[in-house]
């Protein structure tokens, strides 16, 4: 599974959000090796605490963004919550290096405030036959079937 994201000039900041669906937490949650993992790999260079990712550390150890919030009785914002926001980091990333992060992670793209496009492509890996059925249409094949 890859692809590319483009935030253009303008662009506000995303919603805080995890890639994965509810299949994929809930066997994640029961399975150690039903994983998947998000490579971005910035096609410019992005300065720390600029416009790139922001990721939550750690927060793929919580329940899900909704469960979490909820059993927390807040108002289901990340955004409102001051220890949490203290927690972000939004890494340097220059081209051809890469940021490995777990599918399960809280994370959002910043706003692009600048006058210049941000191009960042992405491969999605997977442990245990993980695979994500809601953002990609069918399963990657490794190899392929011979016709007789």
């Amino acid at each position: 599974m890859a692809g590319a994201v483009v935030s253009l000039p303008g662009a506000e900041a995303q919603n805080f959000h995890a890639d994965g669906s509810p299949l994929h937490f809930a066997l994640a949650s029961k399975l150690s090796r039903h994983r998947l993992f998000q490579v971005f790999f910035p096609l410019q260079d992005i300065a720390e605490d600029a416009d790139g990712t922001q990721l939550w550390p750690c927060s793929h150890l919580a329940k899900r963004e909704r469960e979490f919030w909820e059993a927390r009785g807040e108002s289901g914002r990340v955004e409102d919550d001051p220890e949490a926001m203290e927690a972000m980091r939004a890494p340097a990333c220059s081209v051809g290096d890469v940021l490995v992060f777990d599918y399960r992670m809280l994370h959002r793209g910043l706003p692009n405030g600048g006058p210049r496009e941000r191009p960042v492509g992405y491969i999605v890996l997977s442990t245990g036959f993980a695979f994500d059925r809601q953002n990609f249409e069918e399963a990657p094949r490794l190899w392929a079937k011979r016709s007789a």
